[in-house]
């Protein structure tokens, strides 16, 4: 739907205008290249990815961060619905970058988990029968054994705790915990995915939110990366003073209600 200028819909718009706050600050805006993040990352410990793709879909999501940031930033005629769904995009993006990263450090460690067998067909379901009162069945499946051990696929909540377990990244152990609420809240991109009643994407997701995924987003990024490297294209993640301040005070308050 259009609007006039006086903000009030109407069917009558016979020109254009820039959705920016103020367009006169603006030339164009484009986001940074991807080769100027695969740069600054490729100094870090995420270089030697298993494979290309990895890196490739990890920077391209950073630039898809950039870009929902300008439109937070940016954007007129934002509604509190459409900046919602702005702040559940950026956080299901950056948990997915951390979720990257983080799978990375287990690999390279080597601490993945392992297995020798491959589920093969269909479960099949043995009769029923009853036990103490409760009707139960067998589950089975077939299985091949590898001839070489091969990855399993590894829940992210698995990977956090290795992670945190040995110490492949310097956060306090408070902050793992942060991960954990963030995880669950990216299982908000299941629309079904309710934590508990009246749990929509309207109320369940806060500023708070999206500024706590900045601050871990850019905290573990700045760890991985060199310090000699140019990390000047992150800056847009990193909260500024003010969101720090509201972070803290939030997360001070998370922890008195938790004692």
């Amino acid at each position: 739907m259009w609007y006039n200028e006086d903000k009030n819909p109407t069917w009558e718009w016979k020109r254009m205008q820039s959705l920016l706050q103020d367009r006169r600050r603006y030339k164009y805006w484009g986001p940074t290249r991807v080769d100027k993040y695969e740069e600054t990352l490729s100094s870090a410990t995420l270089a030697d990815f298993e494979r290309a793709e990895y890196m490739k879909n990890l920077v391209y999501s950073l630039q898809y961060l950039e870009f929902i940031q300008v439109q937070l930033d940016e954007m007129k005629l934002l509604t509190d619905v459409l900046r919602k769904q702005l702040y559940k995009s950026y956080i299901i993006n950056a948990i997915s970058i951390i979720e990257c990263i983080f799978s990375h450090l287990v690999a390279v460690r080597g601490l993945q988990k392992k297995t020798e067998w491959k589920s093969e067909g269909n479960f099949e379901a043995t009769e029923s029968f009853m036990e103490n009162g409760v009707e139960k069945r067998y589950v089975r499946q077939k299985q091949v054994h590898l001839h070489q051990p091969e990855n399993e696929n590894t829940a992210f909540f698995e990977t956090i705790n290795i992670v945190r377990e040995n110490d492949l990244i310097d956060l306090p152990n408070e902050k793992f915990n942060i991960m954990h609420e963030l995880r669950k809240l990216r299982n908000k991109i299941h629309l079904q995915a309710l934590r508990h009643e009246n749990d929509t994407d309207y109320l369940g997701i806060e500023i708070s939110d999206f500024i706590k995924v900045r601050y871990m987003l850019y905290m573990i990024l700045t760890q991985v990366i060199s310090n000699d490297a140019d990390k000047s294209c992150l800056d847009f993640i990193a909260p500024d003073d003010e969101e720090i301040e509201k972070y803290l005070e939030d997360n001070h308050n998370g922890d008195e209600n938790d004692t």
